[in-house]
Formats: structure tokens, C-alpha cells, sequence
């Protein structure tokens, strides 16, 4: 971000293992954020200026992302 560099550079299938993996993270140019529970992906983002849209996906990248595994709460 320091040079305005928001290209996705983390691929979300690289991270393992999925269960227990809670995250959280902007997509790739700032067009959304994600969110992982338990290692399901879910993005969100703005369709207008009443609308927003949720979608469960894999298939995403991120610029920077902060993530943990917790296996026991």
C-alpha cells in the first residue's frame, strides 16, 4: 500500500489447513473485504448505495491479510 500496490498477491487456496482458519483482509484494489470463519471464505462488497453483496468463494486474492488457526476455543 506504501506505493499504492492493492494487486492480490496472497491466493487464498494456498492457505492450509482450512479448518479452524479465521481471517480478515481487503480483496485484491481494495473492491471488497473478505472474511473467513472456520475456513469458509466469504467477500463482501458494494454494489450501490443501498445494496451490498455477500458471496462464499475460494477463488480470491488479497494484498495483505491477517489470519490464524484455532483448533480449541
Amino acid at each position: 500500500m506504501w506505493r499504492g500496490e492493492l494487486a492480490g498477491v496472497i491466493d487464498l487456496d494456498t492457505i492450509s489447513p482450512k479448518r479452524g482458519l479465521y481471517g480478515l483482509g481487503p480483496v485484491s484494489y481494495l473492491k471488497g473485504e473478505l472474511l473467513i470463519n472456520d475456513g469458509q471464505v466469504y467477500q463482501s462488497s458494494i454494489i450501490s448505495d443501498t445494496a451490498m453483496s455477500v458471496t462464499k468463494t475460494d477463488e480470491t486474492s488479497v494484498p495483505f491479510f491477517v489470519y490464524t488457526n484455532v483448533n480449541e476455543w
